[in-house]
């Protein structure tokens, strides 16, 4: 191997003097020039002038004089950045005569439906109650989490029982009562089904029977089994998920549970174990939360979202296709909620809407007890269908005003957003402020020289 001469530099070594030269010319040019002797004494006192200022908190980065002769200037960094604007909140949905006016359009077929076989796709009005609900329930937890930061479980599942159990549990009373007293005896099929009513388990112990006085129950069964798991799921997706995968995972999660139903679950078990209209009117909800403006753009389409429901209503299928009507016709649905936001409804329309719940209630145990008696052969079955229906209004407005009103008031003072069932003139649902009490020691001074605490 041949020695290497003395003084003889290799390509290696000129890529480090290079490099160390470098770096002195940009430690020579960050530094800050000291002024030279001959710079004249207006400068001088300028400099000090400055120096002897108090320093500023934050002060702006100037680049030396001569540092653009070695590299074109930066703008600062500490500077001024233009933040992204956080999307606008959705303003307070409150009480909606409009949605009570869907809950007539779902409770009118529903009841025609079970009492004269028409229209023949009455039984979607049950998804039209099922994306409502969603819908509400939904919107009034996102509601509560970003009115106080977080959401009382406890308070939430008071509310509901104040709103369901009392109409409920009188409805049965009474049913219970009244069939075994005029008949002598009841039933073992309708104490079952009083049974299952009471605990939300109608849809689970007797699927498609029509035999008792409460088969018709299984939609709350329903409902409430699905609220014991989505307010929990809710409050996680809220704290962990931003609120546009939050929106996601409620697509997909209906998405996901229609699938199931239509797919893989039997036919008997796919009409009462609807939880995919309930979680399409979530997301309909969330929707709502992410892009506020579909409550200003959906009113002009009401009157023909509202056309198209009806239509399904009248042309729907109860046949072994049900299953796929109910998931289209609850898509339908959840665009008609966000459509008739902010929109002005019919009086009698807003009244049936308010009492929809207790016409739900009581319309099928009328309709059999009536049927149960000699009222076809005396009047006809059309006349003992509409008599029935008279009569199940006439229980439906008392049910609402003797029973449901004194729970409701106390369901809107345990509220901690503004109550989508209360309407407007009732007491208000949260505690008013009151101001706090004047020390005794003040006393001040009227107009008229007298002195009053």
């Amino acid at each position: 191997m041949a020695r290497r001469r003395r003084g003889h530099l290799r390509g290696a070594d000129w890529v480090v003097l290079a490099g160390a030269g470098a770096f002195v010319v940009w430690k020579a040019a960050s530094r800050r020039p000291r002024l030279a002797p001959s710079i004249d004494a207006p400068a001088i006192a300028v400099e000090r002038a400055v120096e002897t200022q108090p320093a500023d908190p934050d002060p702006p980065q100037l680049a030396p004089p001569h540092a653009s002769l070695l590299a074109p200037a930066r703008p600062p960094r500490s500077g001024p950045t233009r933040r992204k604007r956080a999307p606008a909140a959705a303003p307070p949905l409150g009480y909606q005569p409009g949605l009570d006016a869907l809950r007539a359009l779902a409770i009118i077929p529903v009841v025609l439906f079970h009492a004269f076989i028409w229209p023949a796709g009455g039984f979607l009005g049950v998804d039209l109650f099922f994306v409502l609900s969603g819908f509400l329930i939904t919107t009034l937890l996102v509601e509560e989490q970003r009115r106080h930061g977080n959401i009382r479980l406890r308070l939430f599942y008071l509310r509901r029982v104040l709103r369901l159990v009392p109409a409920l549990w009188v409805m049965i009373a009474v049913v219970v009562g009244f069939v075994a007293v005029s008949n002598g005896s009841i039933r073992h099929r309708d104490l079952a089904g009083a049974v299952e009513g009471l605990t939300y388990t109608e849809n689970i112990f007797d699927v498609g029977s029509s035999a008792n006085y409460f088969s018709h129950l299984w939609s709350l069964g329903v409902e409430e089994q699905f609220y014991i798991v989505w307010p929990v799921l809710l409050i996680l997706g809220m704290r962990f998920l931003p609120r546009g995968v939050l929106f996601a995972a409620g697509v997909s999660l209906a998405a996901l549970a229609a699938g199931i139903r239509l797919l893989a679950v039997p036919e008997a078990w796919s009409l009462s174990m609807r939880f995919d209209s309930i979680l399409i009117g979530c997301a309909a909800a969330l929707l709502y939360q992410r892009v506020p403006r579909v409550r200003a753009l959906g009113g002009r389409f009401a009157l023909v979202v509202i056309g198209v429901l009806v239509a399904l209503f009248v042309a729907g299928r109860g046949d072994g296709t049900g299953r796929w009507t109910t998931a289209a016709f609850s898509l339908v649905a959840a665009v008609a909620v966000l459509a008739v936001l902010d929109s002005r409804a019919i009086p009698p329309l807003v009244f049936l809407g308010r009492i929809s719940y207790a016409l739900y209630l009581w319309h099928i145990p009328v309709i059999r007890i009536t049927s149960d008696s000699r009222l076809p052969d005396t009047i006809g079955f059309d006349g003992a269908r509409t008599l029935a229906i008279v009569a199940t209004l006439l229980l439906a407005t008392a049910s609402y005003y003797v029973v449901e009103q004194p729970f409701l008031r106390r369901k809107w003072r345990l509220s901690r957003t503004p109550s989508h069932d209360q309407p407007v003139g009732s007491p208000p649902a949260l505690p008013r402020l009151t101001p706090a009490p004047r020390p005794q020691h003040l006393r001040l001074v009227d107009d008229r020289g007298r002195a009053g605490a």
